[in-house]
């Protein structure tokens, strides 16, 4: 669990929870935010619908990002092998 954080909104705070599992097929990381009014002592409510989740795979190199929000599409991203060059010749 994070610290508090003031939020953009200044009447709020927020922290996260934060859970990662290993395995020799990806690494998971789930955050899931709280919220809670600004001087409230408690543990703050759990903001489900900004849930996120990250997925590495090592075997193809890939990475997904998913919100629980419904509707929302999973974003891939898929690391290409790295090639030494010339600086200039990326430009």
């Amino acid at each position: 669990m994070t610290l508090w954080l003031q939020g953009t909104d200044a009447k709020k705070q927020m922290r996260a929870q934060l859970q990662a599992t290993f395995s020799a097929q990806q690494v998971s990381l789930d955050i899931v935010p709280f919220v809670r009014e600004m001087g409230n002592l408690s543990n703050g409510v759990a903001s489900l619908t900004e849930q996120l989740q990250f997925i590495f795979r090592p075997a193809d190199a890939s990475l997904q990002m998913s919100s629980v929000q419904s509707g929302q599409k999973t974003i891939s991203f898929v690391c290409k092998p790295w090639v030494k060059q010339k600086w200039w010749s990326i430009y």
